[in-house]
């Protein structure tokens, strides 16, 4: 995958962070999340990553990390996302 490819595939990645989290049209699930229920999920995927960097996998690893960073480490008490995470 060249960096044009690259680029189009993140910017394709945050329109669907960015419809699931859409007040009113979002996924249920995701718009009531906070950083205190997403808990759980990032020490799964921590977990997850940990695993994949002991086994060798550097591509899961990463792909992990990626996800876990993106679509459930930006959440934060009343729905909201900090600035710095905007996907706008």
């Amino acid at each position: 995958m060249d960096r044009d490819e690259a680029a189009q595939a993140f910017r394709e990645f945050v329109e669907i962070i960015r419809a699931l989290r859409a007040p009113g049209t979002g996924c249920p699930w995701d718009l009531e999340q906070d950083h205190h229920t997403l808990r759980p999920y990032v020490l799964e995927e921590a977990n997850e990553v940990l695993d994949a960097i002991d086994r060798g996998d550097d591509r899961l690893a990463t792909g992990k990390s990626w996800a876990t960073c993106c679509c459930k480490c930006p959440a934060r008490p009343g729905g909201r996302r900090p600035a710095a995470f905007s996907y706008h």
